[in-house]
């Protein structure tokens, strides 16, 4: 709870928690882990700054990442999120993500993507391309 990461040029991190989660973490990244007691269920939830992370969420774990454009919120799944200036994209491995702000709410499904600029509703969800449904972050 509170500890921020941050990654270098040229580095990349791998994080596991306890409920596990698993997190690979690109280069020049940086979020805070923050965790929430929600009626004694913890729910885990990265405030991401920048960069980019490959989230593997066990089913039945609450988890989010949030970025000054949206959050994504998700329940046993396996999805993407790189943060940078005014836009966050979302894209999805497996399972199911929602993607929310003050202004709409989108669903992705495996192999799809969404953009979220400021102050504007998430895009439709659309067809991913090959290089974002990669494991590998590092291929971008």
């Amino acid at each position: 709870q509170g500890d921020r990461v941050k990654t270098g040029k040229k580095s990349k991190a791998v994080i596991n928690f306890v409920s596990g989660v698993e997190i690979d973490v690109n280069a020049d990244t940086e979020f805070e882990i923050k965790v929430k007691d929600e009626g004694g269920t913890k729910k885990e939830e990265l405030d991401m700054i920048l960069g980019e992370i490959l989230s593997k969420v066990r089913k039945g774990t609450d988890y989010s990442v949030k970025t000054p454009q949206a959050v994504t919120a998700v329940r046993g799944t396996h999805f993407g999120v790189i943060a940078g200036g005014a836009v966050t994209d979302v894209y999805v491995l497996d399972g199911v993500v929602d993607v929310f702000n003050s202004y709409g709410k989108i669903s992705c499904k495996k192999g799809e993507k969404t953009s979220v600029g400021a102050d504007v509703a998430p895009a439709p969800p659309s067809k991913a391309d090959e290089n974002e449904l990669n494991e590998d972050i590092n291929c971008r």
